[in-house]
């Protein structure tokens, strides 16, 4: 029996909402199928003239056929298809940043008060100073 993966990121990392595929799967999924996209090596006559040209047997002079063309076209049409879930993806992370910048804006603000860093503190105080100081970092 194989034990169930732990996950070992910081608290920071986790309200910064990066983290692992443990803490954080719907990110880990993104980023998969981003990474799926950006390897998909599909040769094409634009990637590969040079061999489209070959295989077809046209001298160099007439390569550029109506196929050729249309060919460039579906990949044109296709990247910038990619292009825009490309943005789409963008946006969506920004709108997540922005939240978890507030979030983390929020947090800050509520237990800076309470940190004081006296020697003396309650253990709510200590807590708080440790929570402010490293959301500190993340604060414009």
């Amino acid at each position: 029996m194989t034990p169930t993966p732990e996950c070992t990121c910081s608290l920071s990392i986790k309200l910064a909402g990066d983290g692992c595929s443990i803490c954080n799967p719907e990110l880990a999924a993104e980023i998969a199928e981003d990474n799926r996209k950006d390897t998909m090596n599909t040769p094409t006559p634009r990637t590969d003239a040079a061999a489209f040209v070959a295989s077809k047997g046209f001298d160099i002079l007439d390569a550029v056929t109506v196929e050729f063309s249309e060919q460039l076209e579906r990949d044109i049409t296709e990247l910038n298809e990619r292009l825009i879930d490309r943005q789409a993806t963008l946006m969506s992370q920004s709108l997540k940043i922005s939240s978890l910048q507030r979030i983390i804006k929020t947090i800050y603000d509520r237990t800076e008060g309470f940190a004081d860093g006296a020697p003396d503190a309650s253990p709510h105080d200590k807590l708080c100073n440790e929570i402010s100081s490293k959301l500190k970092l993340f604060i414009k």
